[in-house]
């Protein structure tokens, strides 16, 4: 298994990404591939995102030639961290992630309190439209409606029932069900 230093050393072109188990009170990170996943560095993210908003415009162009994918995935090995990268990979998408690092309290650090000022992970960048979203499920409702991908998120235009239903469906899981699994997996396995 390789170190975290280790695992920064890899080349642009190696995509892991970063799963946890845990055991007793200690969370292992446990890595495997996707050909669409793109690791980044916390540091090289924050670089980036200073350098974006201090530019009057942004494109798609931009952001490739750099070897920068469009989008960029702040996240955690946790339930939420997770749902970004299951969207890209549902809707085969490259993406970049960026692991933001709990124990060294990255998620409240001043740089990552400008892309989300709640201080929680997932975090969204669009470096093509040089925007920043924040909660799970605005941004899986966001991508979905900027990639126009209508079998995973149907637009009113095609079915406003099934637009309701995804809707109901995603709403019911961030704020019922998602906040309930994540407060049995602390208390079960951190408290």
């Amino acid at each position: 298994q390789p170190t975290e230093d280790e695992d920064n050393n890899k080349s642009d072109s190696e995509s892991d990404y970063c799963s946890s188990s845990t055991s007793d009170t200690t969370m292992k990170r446990v890595f495997g591939t996707s050909k669409l996943a793109h690791r980044v560095s916390f540091q090289d993210v924050l670089l980036g995102s200073k350098n974006k908003s201090s530019s009057s415009s942004s494109s798609s162009a931009d952001a490739s030639s750099n070897n920068n994918r469009r989008w960029c995935c702040m996240i955690y090995a946790t339930q939420n961290g997770w749902k970004l990268p299951i969207l890209f990979e549902e809707l085969g998408i490259e993406y970049d992630w960026c692991l933001v690092d709990f124990e060294q309290n990255q998620q409240r650090s001043p740089e990552f309190l400008q892309i989300n000022p709640n201080g929680r992970i997932p975090a969204l960048i669009d470096r093509e439209k040089n925007v920043t979203v924040a909660e799970s499920g605005a941004i899986l409702e966001y991508v979905c409606e900027e990639v126009g991908d209508t079998s995973l998120f149907p637009s009113k235009a095609q079915s406003l029932q099934l637009h309701l239903q995804c809707k109901q469906w995603l709403y019911w899981q961030v704020s019922g069900q998602g906040p309930m699994l994540g407060q049995s997996m602390y208390f079960n396995r951190i408290a």
